[in-house]
């Protein structure tokens, strides 16, 4: 089985949106139903299968209400960062199945743009400062 690519990649947090959550828990709650199904005749794996359930319906429900009090400050989009960087670990292991969305199922390393730039000039001051202090060493 192929993964699906998604037509554009998410690169921040800032582009992860309430649909990516909802389609990351429709493809998530086929497999943990189905898995609830084919145990339904042993007690013991059946509640393994809802608990595993039940507990990953917390974290998509954690995820889906940071969008719902979502106000655009930079705390919110943190928590959403968080929270979409959660998902995306708990959707790895069917990183190579069929209908996982290979580019937007993946964690974000920032929030947004301005973020990552304020990082990587950050970044290069430290390298440059590094260089610098082993320069003078040598």
């Amino acid at each position: 089985m192929t993964p699906t690519p998604a037509a554009e990649a998410v690169q921040y947090a800032s582009d992860v949106t309430l649909a990516d959550v909802d389609a990351m828990w429709a493809f998530l709650e086929k497999r943990t139903s189905d898995l609830s199904l084919r145990h339904d005749s042993d007690p013991a794996e059946r509640r393994i299968a809802q608990a595993l359930n039940t507990a990953v319906f917390d974290h998509f429900y954690a995820a889906q209400k940071i969008f719902d009090v979502d106000d655009g400050s930079a705390e919110m989009l943190g928590a959403r960062q968080q929270r979409w960087n959660e998902l995306c670990r708990i959707l790895a292991p069917w990183r190579d199945t069929e209908g996982y969305d290979t580019a937007r199922w993946r964690q974000v390393r920032h929030c947004d743009e301005r973020q990552a730039s304020e990082m990587a000039a950050y970044e290069a001051k430290r390298k440059a400062e590094m260089a610098a202090y082993y320069r003078e060493r040598l």
